[in-house]
């Protein structure tokens, strides 16, 4: 039986193994990954018990919200080793979190990144993808419209800063949402941060393995766009006229 002491009352990895691998039901890694919105190279690194930490609590509401089998949240809790009344209050937090920090966060750096855009003279047009994300379509000359996805990534987010764990399993679920996109879609991706933290976490893991044009963009306090480096396998030149700085 494999333990961490890390969690409240003690991680048991096997139990959870299980108890995951019940929860896809028929499902295969792949298909449970994209229902849950994690990448597939997650769940895979969970099954396989590469990690030695159990996930995140907000990660396991995602499992259990489309769990086979009856397994339901509190269950994957006790198996993670979780103390269920340190958060009972998830669900306020969410809310909170996405009031006074993400949406803040993503309102003045979109700003800033449309100042830069207006800059250039480069026509656009806002457009919501969902809470977690939002994307302009772009019109450049000669060229046909496609649309820039932005991903944002508060410094602030206390379940990610300074934890590597948390911080890679966003990391892959961010890369695993790009991969299940239409590559027939003309399209640019970027995570966008304050964090220097998720910044270089991003640079020292590169998707390799993507074609996609995907980029990292890292804002300082006042949202000043610093720094912007691709993070993928693209190698064309489509979109050059895109790069903030």
């Amino acid at each position: 039986m494999s333990k961490s002491t890390n969690s409240d009352f003690g991680y048991d990895m096997d139990e959870f193994t299980a108890l995951f691998k019940k929860a896809c039901g028929n499902r295969t890694q792949m298909q449970f990954a994209q229902d849950s919105g994690m990448s597939g190279a997650f769940v895979s690194r969970y099954m396989k018990q590469h990690y030695a930490k159990p996930p995140i609590p907000s990660t396991l509401k995602k499992i259990a919200a489309v769990a086979a089998n009856g397994v339901t949240f509190e269950d994957l809790m006790k198996c993670a080793g979780y103390d269920l009344n340190k958060y009972n209050h998830m669900g306020n937090f969410q809310e909170l979190y996405y009031a006074n920090i993400y949406e803040p966060f993503a309102q003045s750096s979109m700003k800033r990144i449309k100042g830069i855009l207006d800059k250039k003279q480069i026509k656009y047009f806002e457009s919501a993808v969902n809470s977690e994300s939002n994307s302009l379509n772009i019109s450049l000359k000669n060229k046909r419209p496609y649309r820039w996805y932005f991903r944002f990534l508060p410094v602030k987010d206390v379940e990610l800063n300074g934890k590597d764990l948390a911080r890679d399993e966003l990391i892959y679920s961010g890369y695993g949402r790009i991969a299940a996109h239409s590559p027939f879609e003309m399209a640019k991706y970027s995570f966008v941060t304050d964090s220097e933290y998720i910044y270089y976490g991003l640079m020292n893991k590169p998707a390799s393995q993507l074609t996609a044009c995907v980029t990292v963009i890292l804002v300082n306090n006042n949202f000043m766009v610093e720094d912007e480096q691709l993070v993928s396998a693209y190698n064309e030149h489509e979109f050059e006229e895109l790069y903030l700085v």
